[in-house]
């Protein structure tokens, strides 16, 4: 693979056969610049080919090779290859692998994006700038990417697809989605509702736009219910609906909810939910145990909360069940793997970025709270496939004495078995209102609030 070779883009080819001498697979193998020497510490390659956590073969390499086979890889489908580069004393210190895909024999042709571990490298090529765009990966494991503002303010209203591996981004022609402050959630064999927002003129915008995956169209949801809003939160339910919570329509702070159902063909149902003990913007939002809940969020007069509303999808209410030990705004929250929920940063009673985070136990409805290296908003937060939480970029005070925000690179990881959080490499570029989507390769996309995008690599498996 000439790991040492200072490229942006390596084509390698990594043969998979099956009964014959004919090559099956081919990867497409992609590395970051190597300009530091990046890969001068791998001294040795493990190639695996698995399917449903199962190994089905493995063979391992010098790094210097310039090609690498296996044999004895049924057809099959969710086939995942996947390359280890490990160094002198056995520690893997990069790492690459597939998407899950249907191997079925010549011809068949994956990217696959091979890259140091704990390390965060630019996309392939650029996508449009925009700030506080939407977006998600869809079943087949192509990213849509829509709407945000540029650094002007205006609204963005290109759409973009991005292909993991290959790591790059294309326009999707003749569709636009010219919103600001809109928000979205994934809606499983569906695609992409996004809610809300504003307009160029920043007039509230009271419709939704559906990205139908199957089709790679959108289409309009229109209703009467569907007021404007801005600040609201929309999450997906286990019975497959979309549930909008509160947000602003023009100075009014709403205790509305609303549920739209979709089915994959287009066709909508738009209710009312329940209302909200507390009418609340700028609030998080997830789903846990099978019930959504909400986080804080400002209320009428622009004070962050700190109560914890449940709402109850069964008997159509929502009631508070818990306290947070912060009041806070403009947070984030996260199901960690064993079902708690971890709510990162956000503003505070005084304005100011909170330098805190808490773990919420649904079941107990109990908080612990726990340090954060910095103070942030605007920032994601990413649940990693090892249960690892990677908080990112947001906006922080420029000096401890100063009002004044600018963008972070600061990067930490939320250790669930340890409960707290340690320093991460820093990202490229400084990001806040960014987006963050966990790949169906296992790495991290960021993009937006600010130039570029890049990935990241988890050092963990």
């Amino acid at each position: 693979m000439a790991l040492r070779a200072r490229a942006i883009v390596v084509l390698a080819i990594v043969v998979v056969l099956g009964c014959s001498d004919a090559p099956e697979l081919v990867l497409q193998i992609r590395v970051p610049a190597d300009d530091q020497g990046l890969f001068k510490a791998v001294t040795q390659l493990n190639v695996t080919a698995s399917r449903d956590d199962v190994v089905l073969a493995q063979r391992s390499f010098s790094a210097n090779t310039s090609s690498v086979s296996l044999t004895g890889v049924s057809h099959g489908p969710r086939t995942i290859i996947a390359i280890e580069g490990v160094d002198s004393v056995n520690q893997v210190i990069a790492f690459g692998q597939t998407c899950p895909q249907t191997f079925e024999g010549p011809n068949t042709v994956a990217p696959l994006y091979f890259a140091p571990t704990s390390f965060f490298a630019p996309t392939a090529d650029t996508p449009a700038a925009r700030y506080h765009p939407v977006g998600a990966a869809l079943s087949d494991g192509t990213v849509v990417v829509a709407g945000g503002v540029d650094a002007t303010e205006a609204p963005v209203p290109s759409v973009e697809l991005f292909v993991p591996g290959a790591a790059t981004f294309s326009a999707l022609a003749d569709h636009t989605v010219a919103r600001k402050r809109a928000e979205s959630a994934l809606l499983p064999g569906v695609g992409l509702l996004i809610v809300g927002g504003e307009d160029a003129a920043g007039a509230p915008i009271a419709d939704a736009d559906l990205f139908l995956e199957a089709q790679r169209r959108f289409v309009t949801i229109t209703d009467s219910r569907l007021e404007g809003r801005t600040g609201h939160k929309v999450v997906t339910l286990p019975d497959g609906r979309a549930l909008v919570t509160g947000g602003m329509s023009g100075t009014t702070t709403l205790a509305t909810t609303l549920y739209i159902a979709v089915m994959d063909d287009g066709t909508y149902k738009v209710s009312p939910g329940p209302t909200l003990t507390e009418a609340r913007s700028g609030h998080a939002a997830t789903v846990a145990v099978g019930t959504a809940i909400v986080f804080g969020g400002y209320d009428a007069n622009k004070v962050p909360l700190a109560t914890i509303e449940a709402v109850d999808i069964g008997y159509g209410t929502s009631q508070v069940i818990a306290h947070m030990q912060m009041p806070r705004a403009e947070a984030t929250a996260s199901v960690l793997l064993d079902g708690s929920i971890l709510i990162v940063g956000g503003i505070g009673p005084d304005g100011r970025p909170l330098k805190n985070a808490e773990i919420f136990n649904p079941i107990t409805r109990s908080t612990q709270l726990t340090e954060l290296d910095v103070a942030r908003h605007a920032h994601s937060a990413t649940v990693l496939s090892d249960g690892r939480v990677l908080i990112a970029g947001g906006a922080e005070n420029e000096a401890p004495s100063s009002s004044e925000e600018v963008p972070s690179r600061e990067v930490e990881l939320f250790l669930p078995d340890y409960g707290s959080f340690v320093r991460e490499r820093q990202l490229g570029t400084a990001r806040a209102d960014h987006l963050a989507i966990r790949l169906c390769d296992d790495t991290v996309l960021l993009m937006g609030g600010g130039p570029g995008a890049e990935l990241y690599t988890s050092a963990s498996r």
